[in-house]
């Protein structure tokens, strides 16, 4: 899974991000990107590397908060499972969000 945004109109607005394991997190394409560097689309998988776009790389670099497990295949395998992980991360994420807002 791709997920292109443009991230000053997606992280202001959020407390957590999350990510399932194997998608990748970027604002361009690396075609796009080796492309532009490179004038050559070829290089893309050198450009993936260079942009860290996996979902582990973004949470070593503390770009999200946490990843969603995805079953054996992918996520698109079994979307039964995907949403029961879904469900228990964001209780997870929702939760610790809430107990850190001030009481009123």
């Amino acid at each position: 899974m791709r997920i292109f945004a443009r991230p000053c109109t997606l992280l202001p607005g959020a407390f957590r991000l999350l990510m399932l394991e194997h998608s990748v997190y970027t604002v361009a394409a690396p075609e796009a990107a080796a492309s532009i560097l490179w004038r050559d689309n070829t290089f893309a998988p050198q450009a993936a590397e260079a942009m860290r776009i996996s979902a582990r790389e973004a949470l070593a670099t503390q770009i999200i908060d946490g990843l969603i497990p995805e079953p054996v295949g992918g996520a698109h395998r079994n979307p039964v499972l995907t949403a029961s992980h879904l469900q228990t991360a964001l209780k997870k994420h929702l939760w610790t969000s809430l107990s850190t807002l001030p009481k009123s």
